[in-house]
Formats: structure tokens, C-alpha cells, sequence
């Protein structure tokens, strides 16, 4: 910076915000917005991957000698009311027992809600924004 003023450093620094490439943020635009079009279906494909384990875990759970209970376990259809996502883990022939077994496996997912879901952001912001 021999006999350069602070103005004319300063100057020479602006050009360097010259080669902003405009194209690369129409491309983030872009992948920002097919990802706002996809987090309807990744909230369903979370939801229905909870189900499915909490339908795996209480099928376990049943005792193999209560056949027909084992065999009722059911996932119904997805529910989405506004922002709100719901379906039901049930069993048709369960009573009180297929309720306890329900609750029980219920609790243990609950711990495990947290790493799945992460997991599962993940992969989805990879899809669209890369590592």
C-alpha cells in the first residue's frame, strides 16, 4: 500500500464484491423453493415412519400367545388438518390389554423421537442443499 490513501485501498477492495455470482443464488432460490414444495410429504413421511415403528415395537410387545391381538395391530390413514399431521396406531381387538401395551410402547418411542427425526431432516436438507 505504498502511496495509496485509506479511500483508495477502500476503493480497490469494493471491486472485489464484483464477482458475486447471481446465477448460484437463482439456483439456491430455486432449491429453496422445491424444498417449501416438499415439507408437506417429508412431515407425512415422518409421521408414517413413527407409526410404523411404534406398529413394529407393539406388535413385539404382544404376547405371541394373544394371536388375534397381535394380529389387529393396524395404522390408519394420515390426517392433516392446517399445520397439524396425525394418524393412529390402533388395534380392534385390543381392550385393555392392547391399551397397556400401547401406552408402554408409546413411552419407549418417545425416547427415540428426537434421532429419528433428526436423522431424517438431514438427509432431506442434503437432498436439496447439498452437503
Amino acid at each position: 500500500m505504498g502511496g495509496e490513501t485509506n479511500a483508495e485501498a477502500a476503493g480497490s477492495g469494493m471491486s472485489q464484491f464484483g464477482d458475486f455470482k447471481f446465477k448460484e443464488m437463482h439456483q439456491l432460490e430455486q432449491q429453496l423453493k422445491r424444498m417449501q414444495a416438499d415439507v408437506p410429504l417429508f412431515f407425512e413421511q415422518c409421521l408414517m415412519e413413527l407409526a410404523s415403528r411404534l406398529l413394529a415395537k407393539a406388535v413385539a410387545r404382544t404376547p405371541a400367545e394373544a394371536e388375534e391381538l397381535r394380529r389387529g395391530w393396524k395404522i390408519g390413514n394420515i390426517r392433516r388438518s392446517g399445520n397439524e399431521y396425525q394418524v393412529e396406531v390402533l388395534n380392534s381387538v385390543a381392550g385393555e390389554d392392547g391399551a397397556l401395551i400401547l401406552t408402554l410402547t408409546t413411552a419407549e418411542l418417545e425416547g427415540e423421537i428426537a434421532g429419528i427425526i433428526q436423522r431424517k431432516m438431514m438427509r432431506f436438507l442434503e437432498r436439496y442443499l447439498g452437503r
